[in-house]
């Protein structure tokens, strides 16, 4: 009996429990958005790493598709380089670099000879 009096003196009556109910489901929708706003941000990284493996398989001469596979199935550095956004970029200028040097190496000899 000196049990339950002692539950009763501790059981203390809510008197205002819609606010409580009210306060837990603010929290909940507060932890929601939360919740869905860092998946929102998670799908967009995983969409830009799959944009980039996609691009990354792209080749410019269709000569080197065999080639372009196999050194990005064997080799680490080579598959890291074409995942790297600017290396399309990179590989356009050395080759506009070489061209260019081509052709000065052969108009050179021209010049001196006039």
């Amino acid at each position: 009996m000196l049990g339950a009096q002692m539950d009763r003196e501790y059981i203390q009556p809510i008197d205002n429990i819609d606010s409580i109910v009210e306060t837990t489901n603010d929290q909940r929708i507060v932890n929601l958005r939360a919740e869905q706003q860092e998946l929102i941000r998670k799908k967009a990284q995983i969409d830009e790493k799959i944009y980039q493996i996609q691009r990354s398989t792209r080749v410019t001469f269709r000569v080197f598709c065999r080639l372009h596979n196999f050194l990005r199935t064997h080799s680490t550095w080579y598959y890291n380089w074409h995942l790297w956004p600017y290396s399309e970029s990179t590989h356009i200028i050395i080759l506009l670099l070489f061209v260019f040097w081509q052709i000065y190496r052969l108009v050179n000899p021209l010049l001196i000879l006039i």
